[in-house]
């Protein structure tokens, strides 16, 4: 498998130019496929989206705001239908994610083609908000309780998942995932 397997999932309100330099940067890792989602961004952000679309990207649009997990689920019903790819990334239109990173999530998703791959953000710096880390810990140490695994960021946005786990039997219903 190969970078240019995945597809790029961004999930954009309100985006500037960093979102148009993301994909740039994420193509010249040979990165080839992308869904946009414009979750009902103002009016005056469309060039935006149109250069995104000029750069190869699909724009699907929310008329309305719905939010960062809805983006994500309809970039997902997108990205179900196109043949090929064996996997799925979520960055960020704001340019927080890196393109070096995302390849090398990428990279790990090849190496373990099973696994949920999370970036994770470095929090031991001092230009981290109290809030943010806080945030962070609490939810991370929830996590580890009430699962038993260690994930020292859950709140991240870079993360890869093989294109199987579109298809995973619910734990309520046993039936497929559900994208609504």
């Amino acid at each position: 498998m190969a970078v240019s397997d995945k597809i790029i999932l961004i999930p954009a309100l309100n985006p500037d130019e960093a979102m148009i330099k993301l994909v740039k940067g994420l193509q010249g890792e040979g990165f080839a496929r992308f869904i946009v989602v414009d979750d009902g961004s103002a009016a005056e952000f469309s060039d935006i989206f149109r250069r995104a679309e000029k750069l190869g990207c699909l724009v699907v649009r929310h008329e309305q705001n719905h939010g960062k997990g809805a983006a994500i689920k309809t970039a997902l019903r997108a990205a179900g239908g196109r043949a090929g790819a064996d996997g799925y990334i979520t960055v960020y239109a704001d340019g927080q994610h890196q393109p070096e990173d995302v390849r090398r999530i990428a990279e790990r998703m090849d190496a373990a083609p099973n696994a949920l791959i999370l970036g994770t953000r470095d929090f031991h710096s001092r230009d981290v908000p109290v809030r943010s880390l806080l945030g962070n810990r609490i939810t991370s140490v929830f996590f580890r309780l009430t699962s038993g695994l260690a994930c020292p960021d859950t709140q991240t946005g870079l993360r890869g998942s093989p294109r199987r786990f579109l298809n995973l039997p619910s734990r309520k219903t046993g039936a497929g995932m559900s994208m609504k």
